[in-house]
């Protein structure tokens, strides 16, 4: 099983998490969030995690976790998609950011996820997960 990251930049895509404390407020319900989401690798399969990572302007950084439930795919619009079940979410103002993230895990390679697909590296996801256990009580993965 292999940790994989998957970016989304809201003001470039706004149809995404919508309504995202409907969202947050399901996946605690235990309904996941279930998406198609474009990723140009071909590496994450069925049961890979998978790490949301936010982009854009403002609130940027990690904010939701979960599974990848379908392997890539071409979709009508001719790209590669994955399809996403992510249950857990950390609330808009919360997030993780990435200097956060490599501050914790002590990461001195560049690191930079800006493509969904890339694989996470081992050091990053531990220190993504004591972290997000700090905000929400519980341990992820």
């Amino acid at each position: 099983m292999s940790v994989y990251f998957f970016v989304w930049n809201p003001e470039k895509d706004q149809d995404s998490f919508e309504d995202f404390d409907d969202v947050q407020q399901a996946a605690v319900r235990g309904q996941p969030y279930l998406t198609d989401w474009i990723c140009r690798s071909t590496r994450p399969q069925p049961g890979d995690i998978a790490i949301m990572q936010r982009t854009g302007s403002k609130d940027n950084g990690v904010f939701a976790k979960g599974i990848v439930e379908m392997g890539t795919y071409v979709e009508d619009d001719g790209k590669k998609h994955v399809k996403l079940s992510l249950t857990s979410f950390l609330p808009i103002g919360q997030e993780i950011p990435r200097k956060e993230i490599r501050r914790r895990a002590k990461y001195t390679k560049n690191w930079c996820p800006m493509s969904s697909g890339e694989v996470a590296p081992e050091q990053i996801v531990r220190a993504i997960d004591a972290i997000w256990e700090e905000r929400t009580g519980k341990a992820q993965s």
